[in-house]
């Protein structure tokens, strides 16, 4: 489906675009709710797009969070016996993992899936790794 661009001479500036686009709002200015705001109350200048969420996005944010909590974790529990730091590392991992997928990352291309499990397996070694060594391993 495509929807009719606004010109500057159909667009009288009435009915501006609102900041989340209504069913009704779509329909009298020929855009697509489903697909995204076709075309803006500021004219037809403006380039067509929507919001799509790219994996990338899920995978930065999924490994950022897991450094911190890895280096967090470790620093904490750097008194408690390795296999408590370790089993908790592995209980966070699983967690953060289970989130990046939830958020979108079960739909993206499977090089972005493997990609985000092997960042946070690389984070997760280096953790257990460091805690290993400061137990005295």
């Amino acid at each position: 489906m495509t929807g009719r661009p606004i010109s500057d001479d159909d667009d009288d500036h009435d009915d501006p675009m609102p900041l989340v686009a209504t069913p009704q709002w779509a329909h009298n200015h020929g855009a697509d709710p489903q697909i995204g705001v076709r075309a803006s109350a500021l004219g037809s200048f403006l380039p067509e797009g929507s919001y799509r969420p790219i994996p990338i996005v899920w995978l930065v944010a999924a490994w950022v969070g897991h450094s911190f909590a890895m280096v967090t974790l470790v620093a904490v529990l750097s008194g408690f016996p390795l296999l408590v730091t370790i089993g908790a590392t592995v209980l966070v991992s699983l967690w953060i993992g289970n989130k990046a997928f939830a958020a979108g990352m079960a739909h993206a291309a499977t090089g972005w899936k493997i990609a985000t499990v092997a960042a946070l397996l690389i984070n997760w070694a280096l953790a257990a790794t460091t805690a290993a060594a400061l137990a005295g391993y």
